[in-house]
């Protein structure tokens, strides 16, 4: 049960941290910031225990950037 209500605490305080974090830098700014660590931690456990499916194959880089391009819309 502790751990129920840390988790919540935690999920609680970000919302504090990231209005203060907007009144001193810019939503997109902020948003693209966290990504990119969610997106290296994310790649980085990958690399970690699979290096060999962490490198992308030449042939699903065109993918990739499909995919990021036209993720948001």
């Amino acid at each position: 049960m502790i751990l129920v209500v840390i988790l919540y605490a935690i999920l609680a305080s970000t919302f504090i941290l990231a209005k203060e974090a907007v009144s001193y830098a810019k939503p997109c700014f902020l948003i693209g910031f966290r990504m990119i660590i969610a997106g290296s931690l994310l790649w980085g456990s990958q690399y970690f225990f699979s290096r060999r499916s962490a490198i992308p194959k030449r042939e699903d880089w065109l993918l990739f950037f499909k995919t990021t391009l036209f993720h948001i819309y």
